[in-house]
């Protein structure tokens, strides 16, 4: 299955540390979304923003497997529309935390979160865009 991966778990490299190997990876954004964090990332439906993220593929198990972890078991599947670099337009799916969970801060997850989205080339105004979150 195609999952968009807007939070930590856009590292390629922290899904095989948990044993999944992701297929096909693809930056691109959702639009209509825009990124919050507090405890943990989540999507905030935002028709004026984009949210930035990764697709890759993975065996639905592996999915399921991930979500099973106790510090995101909260999070459920949603399909979102994807814009990927071709410019094309594709349903996916993506896993979030209902609104109600937006609380607190967690600066190390803000942090981290920022050097994976340089790391992975996203635009500075993105970037400076999850520093201000950890205030």
């Amino acid at each position: 299955m195609r999952v968009f991966f807007y939070g930590l778990f856009m590292d390629e490299n922290l899904l095989r540390s948990k044993g999944l190997n992701p297929l096909l990876s693809e930056k691109g954004f959702v639009p209509g979304y825009g990124l919050r964090i507090g405890q943990r990332a989540l999507l905030i439906k935002q028709e004026d923003e984009k949210a930035f993220g990764v697709t890759f593929t993975l065996p639905s198990s592996d999915v399921i497997q991930l979500y099973a972890e106790p510090s995101v078991q909260d999070y459920s599947p949603m399909d979102v529309t994807f814009i990927g670099s071709t410019g094309q337009a594709e349903q996916v799916v993506c896993y979030n935390l209902p609104a109600s969970s937006f609380k607190g801060s967690n600066g190390a997850y803000t942090k981290k979160l920022a050097e994976v989205a340089a790391t992975l080339g996203f635009s500075p105004e993105y970037i400076a865009h999850i520093s201000s979150k950890s205030e």
